[in-house]
């Protein structure tokens, strides 16, 4: 994560909190209220490093409706910057407040906003109400080795003492949960794609996971392709023979996708594919290119466990033919599935 690329980011223009004025470039706001954990963590980082008293907010219980999971993250600068979201904007800046207060307390504190908190002033628009746990921080190693974690592809377990106190939990929790004075917020790793193809559908997907949030590894033998992807950053590798690149790590919280037009590339390389720990692989094309797919795995002597796991014809929308659509089809089914995993 590079936490000086976060910071720019902020100073440019994406501040938010009672004493700043909201950003008129969209896109930065959206990216402050949407990160993840990973962005979270660097946030503080950064602003402790530069001296600058900081909190971390967890949503530790939820009544009715929220817009978030059990478990989200809101990092909090004192001077109002923020990174993270508990809603669609409506509590923010309460949180932003209470915060700040809190680091000036110096104490760590437990509060409900919504029904049944005694804000009767704030509410939330979908009703319910959400508690929210306030750290403020005053060192960097747990938030240093939560960083490291999820930057290792681990599932993070961060636990927060409702007297005080963060630190790297060492337990087995697959969920956010309180266990005896901590919360305790789990986090999986980011969504990853391994993107197998050529053609405009590779594009395509790469550019909307670019804007979903998702890691992308693109790997294609089209040299065209493979110069775009590089130019933005992306991490892609060229395909010389039908055999999977020992330098692609494939984990539980990797994706799977076959786009060749050229199906002929596809089984050698689903045959490797389907015996990674992958939770997702899947292929475009037909129905009938997909039995013929089969055929050709089952001749590679493809166990029918190993078959059975091929996700085929690719996405939720039937027949999608354009790159577009195709993408959008193929990544909705995607994170669908990566939403219902555990860590």
């Amino acid at each position: 994560m590079n936490i000086a690329a976060i910071d720019l980011a902020l100073e440019d223009g994406a501040r938010f909190g009672p004493a700043r004025a909201r950003p008129a470039d969209g896109d930065n706001q959206a990216a402050v209220l949407s990160a993840g954990p990973k962005q979270v963590l660097a946030f503080l980082l950064s602003a402790l490093a530069a001296k600058r008293r900081a909190a971390l907010v967890a949503m530790t219980g939820v009544i009715g409706r929220s817009a978030h999971e059990i478990g989200a993250l809101m990092g909090i600068c004192e001077d109002g910057r923020s990174v993270g979201s508990f809603s669609g904007g409506c509590l923010e800046a309460a949180v932003v407040a209470e915060a700040i207060d809190v680091m000036t307390e110096k104490r760590a504190r437990l509060v409900r906003f919504g029904e049944g908190s005694p804000y009767f002033d704030v509410r939330l628009s979908c009703g319910g109400g959400v508690d929210l746990l306030f750290q403020p921080l005053d060192e960097t190693l747990a938030l240093a080795e939560g960083l490291g974690i999820l930057d290792e592809r681990r599932p993070l377990r961060l636990a927060l003492g409702r007297n005080g106190g963060v630190r790297i939990d060492r337990g087995v929790a697959i969920r956010s949960q309180w266990i005896g004075d901590a919360f305790i917020a789990v986090h999986k790793p980011a969504l990853r794609l391994a993107i197998f193809g050529h053609g405009a559908e590779c594009e395509a997907l790469t550019r909307l996971c670019g804007a979903f949030g998702a890691d992308v590894a693109l790997v294609t033998p089209n040299a065209d392709l493979l110069q775009w992807a590089r130019s933005r950053g992306v991490a892609a590798t060229a395909l010389r023979r039908p055999i999977v690149p020992a330098t692609l790590a494939i984990d539980p919280w990797t994706a799977v996708v076959m786009l060749f037009h050229d199906h002929d590339w596809e089984p050698p390389l689903l045959e490797q594919l389907l015996k990674a720990p992958a939770f997702f692989v899947g292929a475009m094309g037909s129905r009938a290119a997909h039995e013929k797919r089969i055929a050709a795995l089952r001749a590679l002597n493809c166990s029918w466990r190993a078959r059975a796991r091929l996700v085929a014809p690719l996405g939720v929308i039937a027949s999608a033919r354009d790159p577009a659509t195709l993408a959008l089809s193929a990544l909705a089914q995607i994170a669908d599935r990566y939403r219902g995993l555990s860590a």
